[in-house]
């Protein structure tokens, strides 16, 4: 088995990436969608095991709750544990939570860092024209952050005061998209690549 796991949750692939150049700077890595499985058997002997997701509305995605709740993290107590959360500009409550959730399972979350992406929230409003540049710096901030990673260092995680907590839950659901008419702007290798397997191809279903 390799030594080292992520579990990864990304609906457009900002987080994927993330979790593809973490696991190929680790070496020896497993990359586990929280998308497709509803549960994982996790084995024990892991030294390092990640957790690499979008922030939805200020929080984690509710399909990456879900699966984190019922993950069984006992047969690795001694494990270094990290998050990496991939935001268009604030992060709000979710490392927190992710903190608070594994501490219930009896597990400490080491390191948690948010990392800066262009936001990319399509179905509210078009990308904006600073993707480029703002690709650019996120590659320039990832870089302490896997450095950080490797040498298993600690930080603190920090929140702030929630706002509409309502509102918040219902933008971090996930439902299925069927890429068809009248969503015609989908294509068939969106549907096939979706790590989340929320496509659908074919007519729309009512």
């Amino acid at each position: 088995m390799n030594k080292n796991i992520i579990f990864v949750f990304s609906g457009t692939g900002n987080s994927l990436k993330v979790a593809k150049d973490i696991a190929a700077a680790l070496g020896d890595c497993d990359i586990i969608s929280m998308g497709r499985e509803t549960r994982y058997y996790l084995i024990g002997g892991y030294e390092t095991i990640g957790f690499v997701f979008p922030t939805y509305y200020r929080g984690e995605p509710i399909k990456v709750r879900e699966f984190i709740t019922r993950l069984n993290l006992q047969r690795n107590k001694n494990a270094y544990y990290y998050a990496v959360t991939t935001t268009g500009r604030y992060e709000g409550n979710t490392l927190r939570h992710i903190k608070k959730l594994l501490k219930r399972k009896g597990t400490t979350l080491h390191y948690a860092k948010a990392l800066d992406m262009f936001s990319n929230y399509v179905i509210a409003y078009d990308m904006r024209d600073t993707v480029e540049e703002e690709t650019k710096k996120s590659e320039i901030d990832f870089a302490p952050l896997l450095q950080a990673i490797k040498n298993r260092e600690i930080n603190q995680v920090r929140g702030i005061k929630p706002l509409v907590v309502g509102v918040n839950y219902f933008c971090r659901l996930t439902t299925i998209i069927f890429a068809g008419s009248p969503l015609s702007f989908f294509g068939r290798s969106c549907c096939r690549d979706c790590v989340a397997g929320l496509l659908r191809c074919g007519s729309w279903a009512h």
